[in-house]
């Protein structure tokens, strides 16, 4: 079951504790060293702020899932897992004016309520943020080969509480590129499983599949002509 969240103000205590933090400045999120096995980018190993280590404080114990800074905002997103449960939360957290900081939950998930992949919230992270439309898009686990890409709409880039959430499309967030979200999908025909990479608007209708064949196809995204397939096995 989905949630949004209007938490009432929290704010840290003086004795957050200063270990393995980088000497800098306002929040920061070390993220986890990168594996073979990693599926997750952005996936942070501590909370920092001002080079103490205030993971405990923002996560209250439970796991952080992945971590962003919000472009053309003074707004910080992260995604947390509770280890026993599996219960997922979104929070927001920022600098008040006077320098004190803030989190508020904004979106959470109970494993045990609901089961639909379009609204199932389990497993949620972060992606991107779009100063232009004011919107957070992320990904969660839906179907057996597919994750799902969600969006929080947001009324402007100063504020942190969402107008509301919907489930846009199928597939894994890849980039977001002229207002347009970039996934990989996973399709079939009589020849089995292909993997289209497919352009995906705002409204969550497909434009069209991505020629991923140049070299740098990902810096510059472009559809393929006459509504073609490149069918990737």
């Amino acid at each position: 079951m989905k949630k949004l969240i209007f938490a009432s103000l929290i704010l840290i205590s003086q004795a957050a504790i200063a270990v393995n933090c980088p000497p800098t400045l306002g929040f920061s999120f070390p993220l986890k060293p990168r594996t073979n096995y990693s599926t997750i980018s952005n996936e942070p190993e501590k909370a920092c702020l001002d080079g103490k280590n205030i993971t405990n404080w923002l996560t209250e114990g439970d796991i952080l899932t992945s971590f962003l800074k919000a472009e053309g905002t003074k707004f910080n997103y992260v995604t947390t897992r509770n280890a026993k449960s599996d219960y997922f939360k979104m929070l927001v957290v920022y600098q008040l004016k006077d320098g004190r900081p803030y989190k508020r939950v904004i979106l959470d998930a109970n494993p045990e309520e609901d089961f639909s992949p379009k609204t199932d919230l389990q497993n949620m992270t972060v992606d991107y943020y779009d100063k232009k439309n004011s919107i957070l898009l992320f990904s969660t686990d839906a179907w057996a080969q597919s994750e799902a890409i969600h969006l929080l709409k947001f009324r402007n880039n100063d504020s942190y509480i969402p107008i509301y959430e919907k489930f846009l499309t199928d597939g894994g967030f890849h980039e977001f590129f002229d207002s347009k979200v970039i996934t990989d999908t996973i399709d079939h025909d009589d020849d089995g499983a292909f993997f289209p990479t497919m352009e995906v608007g705002l409204n969550g209708k497909a434009v069209c599949e991505i020629d991923t064949r140049p070299k740098n196809w990902e810096s510059q995204p472009a559809c393929l002509p006459n509504g073609g397939s490149l069918k990737k096995r």
